[in-house]
C-alpha cells in the first residue's frame, strides 16, 4: 500500500507539471492578452500594468516564476478581479461549489443506485422499462433545459422554492436536484448493467442453491460487484461536479467557481485559469485514488499495487 501511494504521488506530481506547462503555453499562444479589450489603454498605462504583473517579461522568465509560485501554493493575483488573489477566489467559491456538488451527488446516488438495482432484478417488466426510459430521457436532456424548466414549475407555477440565492436550506434543494438528475440517470443505467452481469455469475447461482433469499443474494453478494462500473464513473464525475456547474450557478445566482471557469478563459485571466485547471486536476487525481481503493474494497481480487 505504501509503495502504491508513493508511486501515485510521484505520477501525480509529474502529470501536474505537464498540465501546468501545457496550460501555460496554450493560454499565451492564443491571440490577445489579459489587458487587451475594446477600450484601448494608453500605451504608457498598459506598460505600467504589464510591468506590475510581469506579463512583459520573457516567456521563460514568466514560466519559471509562475511554476515557482505554484509549487509554493501561491497562485498569484487575478488579472481581472482587482484586489483578489487566485487563492482567495478559490477559497471563497470552492466551498459553495463543493456543497452544491455534494448534495447533487448524494441525490444522484440515492436515486440512481436503487433504481438500477430494481430495474435489473425486475428485468423485462414495468419496473425496468419505465425507470430506464426516464433515465435515457434524463441523459439526453441538457442542463440548460432542465434548470429553467424546474424554475418555471417549482418557483412560478408551484412556488415551493426560492428562485435564486445561497445560504438557506430551501435554496439548496432545487439547484442540487437539477445538477444531480443527469448523474442519477447515468448511475441508474450503469448500476442496472453491472447488476445484470453479476446476477449471471456462478457464485450468485451458488448463493441461490444454498437457500438464500433473493433479497440476501442481491444485497449481500451482488451489489458489491454491480457497483464497480458506478465507481469508475464517479471518479471524473465527482471532480467535475465538485468544481461547480456554470449553468446551475448562473441560473440560480450561486456564487461558486463555475462562472470563473468560463470568464477566466474569455478574459485571458491567466493566473485564475491556471489555478482552476490545477484545482480540477488535483480533485481528479484524488478521486481516481479513491476509486482505486474502493475497487479493492468491493473486489478483493483487484491488486492496487500493480
Amino acid at each position: 500500500m505504501i509503495s502504491f501511494l508513493i508511486k501515485r504521488l510521484l505520477w501525480t506530481a509529474a502529470t501536474m507539471w505537464v498540465v501546468f506547462t501545457a496550460t501555460f503555453f496554450l493560454m499565451r499562444a492564443v491571440p490577445g492578452g489579459p489587458f487587451d479589450g475594446e477600450r484601448k489603454l494608453d500605451p504608457e498605462i498598459k506598460r505600467n500594468i504589464e510591468a506590475r504583473y510581469g506579463t512583459n517579461d520573457d516567456l521563460d522568465v514568466q514560466y519559471f516564476r509562475e511554476l515557482g509560485r505554484a509549487v509554493r501554493g501561491d497562485l498569484g493575483p487575478s488579472y481581472k478581479l482587482a484586489d483578489f488573489t487566485v487563492n482567495e477566489i478559490i477559497a471563497q467559491g470552492f466551498p459553495i461549489s463543493a456543497s452544491l456538488g455534494t448534495l447533487a451527488l448524494c441525490f444522484a446516488l440515492g436515486l440512481g443506485i436503487p433504481t438500477g438495482i430494481l430495474a435489473a432484478v425486475w428485468r423485462g417488466r414495468g419496473l425496468d422499462y419505465g425507470p430506464m426510459t426516464v433515465a435515457t430521457i434524463g441523459m439526453a436532456l441538457p442542463e440548460f433545459f432542465v434548470a429553467p424548466l424546474a424554475v418555471i414549475l417549482f418557483v412560478f407555477l408551484w412556488p415551493l422554492f426560492p428562485a435564486a440565492g445561497w445560504g438557506s436550506w430551501d435554496q439548496l434543494i432545487l439547484p442540487s436536484v437539477c445538477l444531480g438528475l443527469p448523474f442519477a440517470a447515468y448511475i441508474a443505467r450503469l448500476t442496472r448493467t453491472g447488476m445484470l452481469e453479476v446476477l449471471s455469475q456462478d457464485y450468485i447461482r451458488t448463493a441461490y442453491a444454498k437457500g438464500l433469499t433473493p433479497t440476501d443474494v442481491v444485497l449481500r453478494h451482488a451489489v458489491k460487484g454491480a457497483l464497480l462500473p458506478v465507481v469508475s464513473f464517479l471518479g471524473p464525475a465527482t471532480a467535475g461536479i465538485l468544481t461547480g456547474s456554470l449553468i446551475e450557478e448562473s441560473i440560480f445566482a450561486i456564487p461558486g467557481l463555475g462562472i470563473h471557469f468560463v470568464q477566466s478563459a474569455q478574459q485571458r485571466d491567466y493566473t485564475l485559469a491556471m489555478g482552476l485547471v490545477l484545482l480540477y486536476f488535483l480533485l481528479l487525481s484524488v478521486m481516481n485514488l479513491v476509486v482505486d481503493l474502493l475497487y479493492k474494497l468491493l473486489d478483493p481480487r483487484v491488486k492496487i499495487d500493480s
